[in-house]
């Protein structure tokens, strides 16, 4: 009797234990919070001859919030398909919005709606819910004036825009619509970003700044967090390669290492000299791979900068593109998936073989097809640069914060304050007006770069800057990122990095140059006893000729 009651006892605790468990994994389970989905409908996907597609930014963007995107062509849209979505995003180039289905959806919604651009009239004259008035486009305003965040009450700041952009202007007629941002011709006064109801109107799609990073920075006041906020600056040493000085690589290192300041290193692991057809691949030369490690040791994160920095055979000079044809101006006509492949495994190998660990990847002049970048994303968690945003032509869109798995991206470290050019000498003042209107986003990262091969005193001078503004820097290494490529696998977090190969490498190349070195080494051995045969016949000839002169 003693036995069964102990035996329900031990039942019923282990059943009020298992009862506790789930119940606090559901309630762990309800607390994650759920990516909210929008709906990003667009009539154009760029304005005349501009190559950048303004959708793609737009969307590429939100990866900065917990969100996941779809994105359609108005004319696509479907009767009730709103109610899907937490948020709608409707972006006007042309304001061409024939689909009615989307516009009394839209009327009635009590969805969060963001209009960005031309056609908000169409809304407007569906709805009377809303207390703005549509007053046409404008083409003379010259200043845009932003207060950022309302809730730190930060000072107003009125920044230059140029003349004749086009904006769809509105004037506003209640008290209840909060206006962000205000356009300015000088004579008349227009809402750039305005809140009314469950409305957010922005009154033109612009990828330049400091338009861009203002709605960059509204957009927190819509959207749920994903990345924690901060504001952080990184500094990039770029294109290095095997033939470049090592001594200014050492200096370099040791100038940042000294100051504590963490940076990246864009390595490009194997080189061809113009005029020349051999590939050079880093490992060949010692100094060099210690060189990198150096740096690796005194606080650099290596960024894979491609493999060649080039296309195949192509002749080059200095650097070229590797994953887009230049000279075409189009994608590679290629299987982009085994170039992309052949390229980031032969990186991959290279390095980790010489026990110099990547972390990311960053692509030749940010020059990257999309098909590429999908392709990229089965090797590499984490991307330095800027975003090329469409196929049309090589042209690049910088983005004020970092973006997490986005339809191009696992992660995106964003590059958009530019970089010392010796030739410019306005260059260090643009990277300060850059990092001005970066302030403009509460939350934002910075990113900077600069040439292995220019004088040290350009870098002291970016860094004297940064100094001045007591600047955050990010540090990659305290960061978490993977790199996947067959048997080869890097773990970085927290500081720790978890590397795993296989011990024989299998590589054909390296093999066959081992072979060669090998064989050239044999055959100058060879040849040199060949030579010190024939010198002590040749000595000994002429001790016999000598004797014989003299008998």
């Amino acid at each position: 009797m003693f036995r069964r009651k102990g035996l329900l006892i031990i039942l019923l605790l282990l059943a009020c234990v298992t009862t506790i468990t789930l119940g606090n994994q559901m309630s762990s389970a309800s607390t994650e919070e759920v990516p909210k989905r929008i709906l990003l409908i667009y009539d154009f996907r760029n304005y005349f001859a501009d190559l950048r597609d303004s959708i793609t930014t737009t969307r590429e963007l939100l990866g900065h919030f917990n969100v996941v995107v779809d994105e359609i062509d108005q004319a696509e849209y479907q009767s009730g398909q709103i109610d899907q979505y937490d948020y709608i995003f409707v972006i006007g180039l042309q304001g061409i919005f024939r689909n009615q289905d989307m516009i009394k959806d839209l009327a009635i919604s009590e969805k969060t709606i963001c209009w960005v651009g031309k056609g908000i009239e169409l809304l407007l004259d569906e709805t009377d819910r809303y207390h703005i008035r549509y007053e046409g486009p404008i083409y003379d305003f010259a200043t845009v004036t932003y207060w950022g965040d309302q809730d730190s009450r930060r000072d107003k700041s009125v920044y230059p825009i140029g003349v004749k952009r086009e904006f769809s202007a509105v004037s506003i007629y209640s008290d209840e619509v909060e206006v962000l941002s205000w356009l300015d011709t000088g004579l008349f006064k227009s809402p750039f970003v305005l809140n009314d109801d469950n409305l957010w109107y922005v009154s033109r799609i612009d990828l330049n700044e400091p338009l861009f990073y203002i709605f960059a920075d509204v957009l927190m006041e819509i959207l749920p967090g994903k990345v924690e906020g901060y504001q952080k600056v990184y500094i990039r040493i770029e294109d290095v390669h095997p033939f470049r000085d090592t001594k200014k690589l050492r200096a370099i290192a040791d100038y940042l290492g000294d100051k504590g300041i963490p940076f990246m290193v864009g390595l490009i692991p194997a080189h061809r000299l113009p005029g020349e057809k051999y590939v050079t691949e880093f490992d060949e030369l010692p100094d060099f791979v210690e060189a990198i490690q150096y740096m690796q040791e005194r606080g650099g994160t290596i960024i894979l900068n491609g493999y060649t920095h080039t296309i195949y055979e192509s002749d080059i000079k200095g650097e070229g593109f590797e994953y887009w044809d230049g000279d075409k101006d189009q994608p590679l006509e290629v299987n982009i998936d085994d170039w992309v492949r052949y390229t980031i495994g032969r990186g991959i190998m290279l390095t980790v073989e010489n026990e110099i660990y990547p972390l990311g990847f960053e692509a030749p002049h940010y020059a990257m097809s999309q098909g590429a970048y999908a392709s990229l994303k089965k090797y590499f968690s984490t991307y330095s640069g800027q975003i090329q945003s469409s196929d049309w032509g090589f042209s690049s869109s910088t983005v004020p914060y970092e973006l997490r798995d986005t339809k191009l991206f696992n992660k995106l470290l964003p590059e958009n304050l530019g970089y010392v050019d010796p030739f410019d000498p306005d260059s260090i003042q643009k990277i300060k007006h850059n990092y001005e209107m970066i302030q403009i986003v509460r939350h934002h990262m910075a990113g900077v770069f600069f040439h292995s091969y220019l004088d040290i005193e350009y870098l002291e001078e970016v860094v004297e800057f940064f100094e001045s503004q007591n600047v955050e820097y990010y540090d990659m290494r305290q960061d978490f990122h993977w790199v996947k490529f067959g048997e080869y696998e890097l773990i970085s977090d927290q500081g720790e990095i978890t590397v795993q190969y296989p011990e024989e490498r299998g590589d054909a190349r390296k093999r066959l140059r081992l072979f060669f070195n090998r064989t050239a080494f044999l055959l100058v051995g060879v040849l040199g006893l060949v030579v010190y045969a024939f010198a002590r016949i040749l000595l000994k000839s002429r001790k016999q000729t000598d004797r014989k002169m003299k008998e």
